[in-house]
């Protein structure tokens, strides 16, 4: 918490828990102040009070909730040299905000070998997918959520000009394999902060 970037990552793991702790934005808004440009970056003691005060109402959070029937189920995945991160999230419908999204199951593991930006988020997907798959082989359609735009973009075009590349192809038919219809959805990487976390434990 003594750096801005580590101030910006607890904030953004935070935001997971907005759904079930009541105005937990304006508790921390002293604290988000200090992440701008020209914010104070020094921390009083009442800043210290509300990071305790957080920690208290987070470690008193309740438990994963499995999804209804029919819920809509999210992945979110992330992953850097070393490892990758997944997120299962579920909401009523699938056109209901972001907001009303809740976290259900996580997973998380360790590359054997170090991999490049493009093939840790590859297989960052697909090892959420596979670790994830009990909560939306029922479904007909599932999001997967990504900061890799080149995923995004691959999945977005149609067939013509796709790359050819032994590691695309491999994600495809992994994604075809899995008999659910998967749609790809950009998020930026400050609010893909939970799965960034879990590919770095």
């Amino acid at each position: 918490l003594k750096t801005k970037a580590g101030l910006r990552s607890w904030l953004g793991v935070l935001n997971y828990a907005r759904s079930y702790i009541p105005r937990l934005g304006i508790t921390l808004g002293p604290l988000y102040s200090k992440t701008s440009e020209h914010g104070d970056k020094r921390f009083k003691p009442s800043d210290w009070e509300i990071v305790k005060k957080i920690k208290n109402l987070v470690s008193n959070l309740p438990d994963l909730e499995l999804p209804p029937p029919g819920a809509y189920i999210v992945l979110e995945s992330d992953g850097c040299m070393e490892g990758w991160g997944g997120v299962c999230k579920w909401k009523i419908n699938k056109y209901d905000s972001k907001g009303s999204e809740k976290v259900c199951a996580y997973a998380s593991g360790k590359f054997t070998v170090p991999k490049s930006t493009i093939d840790a988020e590859i297989y960052a997907a697909m090892e959420t997918l596979e670790q994830l798959k009990i909560h939306y082989l029922d479904q007909t359609e599932i999001t997967l959520r990504t900061d890799c735009d080149a995923i995004v973009r691959f999945f977005n075009k149609s067939n013509v000009n796709k790359p050819s590349r032994v590691r695309w192809i491999q994600f495809v038919d992994f994604i075809t394999g899995i008999g659910v219809k998967v749609n790809f959805e950009h998020t930026k990487g400050s609010d893909n902060i939970f799965a960034d976390s879990l590919s770095r434990l």
